[in-house]
């Protein structure tokens, strides 16, 4: 966010002008509704966003077997791309019995080969570097090997296809959409009333509209599913929400 340049300038200290100019640069620029993206990591964040592609392509395939909304057809799908040499490397060689694990065995078998897949994965990943800066901390990436990357890519495009572009899976996130959407305009309309203490603090040091704009954001942005529903239902349901609610 523009508020929070004197974050990354203090961020981008350490490093010569040539590495902090470079490391600002953008692979895309932001469009209407959509974010830009970075065209570099720093190393640490390589390594969070390889954790969490694992971890949310091979957890929310392993929540989509426990729904029934993927089956054996699915994973033969997913295991055409596994490469036999690094398979065999990684524990994955015998993809059938894999799938037969993962659909007809018993929970324990299931979070074995989940477990399986997680270390495939986590094993194949490397240190590579850019040679595109002059600080390690900028040069060095964690990568993960494009056999692996093309095991994962199909988890995922498996999950994307067979559960979230779904109806079931599209109306609650349409509907939570518009939770969070009519929740930041009553915020917005009058805060001060609204929000809790330590957040009107914020909001009334806010130096101008952006900034305010901001701190209602993170307001709404810290929310568990729980409690924005909850506040919901107290703004806008009639007999929801006692003055004695926890809150």
């Amino acid at each position: 966010m523009a508020t929070e340049s004197d974050v990354v300038d203090w961020v981008l200290e350490p490093f010569s002008a040539a590495d902090s100019t470079r490391f600002l640069e953008l692979k895309s620029d932001p469009i209407d509704e959509k974010h830009g993206k970075s065209a570099w990591h720093a190393f640490d964040t390589s390594i969070m966003e390889l954790a969490d592609d694992i971890a949310y392509g091979v957890h929310d395939f392993e929540d989509a077997i426990s729904l029934k909304l993927v089956d054996c057809d699915d994973w033969r799908y997913i295991a055409e791309v596994i490469d036999p040499e690094w398979g065999k490397g990684v524990d994955l060689s015998d993809a059938e019995d894999v799938g037969r694990r993962l659909f007809a065995g018993t929970g324990g078998e299931r979070k074995r080969s989940i477990g399986c897949l997680v270390n495939a994965f986590v094993v194949s990943i490397r240190i590579g570097e850019q040679s595109d800066f002059e600080h390690p901390l900028l040069n060095y990436q964690a990568e993960l090997d494009p056999r692996a990357t093309s095991l994962l890519e199909r988890l995922k495009d498996v999950v994307i296809r067979k559960v979230i572009k779904t109806a079931q899976v599209q109306t609650l996130e349409y509907r939570g959409q518009q939770l969070i959407v009519e929740l930041f305009e009553a915020l917005q309309s009058d805060p001060l009333r609204l929000m809790k203490d330590n957040f009107r603090l914020l909001y009334s040091e806010a130096k101008d509209d952006p900034s305010r704009l901001r701190v209602i954001c993170d307001y709404v942005a810290g929310m568990t599913d729980e409690y924005a529903t909850r506040m919901f239902e107290r703004l806008f349901v009639p007999r929801h929400g006692q003055f004695s609610d926890r809150f």
